[in-house]
């Protein structure tokens, strides 16, 4: 589940994953991804970028996430900023934009192979291709 409110971005991201062998399912609003991953519990991740149209940040959206389906991994998105600690709910993922996409594939398998949410260590970086850098979940 992608949920990128620049259409351009959404279509190509969803384009890339396909390529991997994904199935992907696309909104333009987290609140969608949300609505989306209730009527299909075999959701089994979610993509979203902190700035999203609403109230709530991304952050705030994959807390919501995080409680009401738990089995989903959780992968955030920014070009803005890099997460403080606390911004980033227990076991999710940080990944910085732009978005090498053969990165994206190999990190959004690594979220499914996680075996259980752990806290998110800042210290446990690597760096891809590009310049991006992310944020995981300690083995």
């Amino acid at each position: 589940m992608i949920a990128e409110d620049e259409t351009a971005i959404r279509a190509t991201t969803c384009a890339a994953l396909a390529r991997e062998g994904f199935r992907v399912i696309a909104a333009s609003t987290c609140d969608e991804a949300l609505t989306c991953l209730r009527n299909r519990p075999d959701g089994q991740v979610l993509i979203t970028d902190v700035v999203t149209p609403g109230r709530a940040d991304g952050y705030e959206r994959a807390r919501i996430a995080s409680m009401d389906f738990p089995h989903v991994a959780l992968l955030i998105t920014s070009a803005q900023s890099q997460p403080r600690y606390g911004d980033i709910v227990l076991g999710a993922w940080f990944l910085a934009k732009p978005v090498d996409l053969n990165v994206l594939g190999r990190v959004v398998r690594e979220c499914l192979g996680a075996s259980h949410r752990k806290h998110i260590d800042f210290h446990d970086r690597f760096s891809a291709t590009g310049g991006e850098e992310g944020y995981r979940t300690p083995e």
